[in-house]
C-alpha cells in the first residue's frame, strides 16, 4: 500500500460527504492525486494502485461461533461474506 495512504489513515484529516478526505491528504503530500477506482460490487472508491482488493460485507447484529480455540472457551463473531476480490494484471516486479 502507498505509505502516504497508511499516514493519512492514522491521521486527524476532516471527512467530506464522500470520505475521501485521505485519498485527497495523501495527494497533496504526493504532489499528483491519488489514481481511484469503483469497487466491482460498490459504489466505494479504492487506489487503483492496489494490489489486492477484497470487498466484504458484514451483516449487523448477527454473531456466529468462531469455534474452539484451545483452552479458551468459544467466542462469536460476525459472519463474513465475500463476494468479490480484484487484484492488479501486472504488479510492478521486484528487482533482485
Amino acid at each position: 500500500m502507498d505509505p502516504l495512504l497508511t499516514l493519512a489513515s492514522g491521521c486527524a484529516v476532516p471527512v467530506d460527504a464522500e470520505g475521501n478526505m485521505e485519498y485527497e491528504a495523501a495527494g497533496t503530500w504526493r504532489g499528483t492525486a491519488t489514481r481511484l477506482v469503483k469497487c466491482e460490487t460498490n459504489d466505494l472508491l479504492v487506489p487503483a494502485d492496489a494490489e489486492w482488493v477484497i470487498e466484504g460485507e458484514i451483516p449487523p447484529h448477527v454473531r456466529i461461533p468462531e469455534g474452539p480455540m484451545g483452552k479458551r472457551a468459544a467466542s462469536t463473531v460476525p459472519p463474513r461474506r465475500v463476494p468479490a476480490q480484484s487484484h492488479r494484471d501486472h504488479p510492478p516486479q521486484k528487482s533482485h
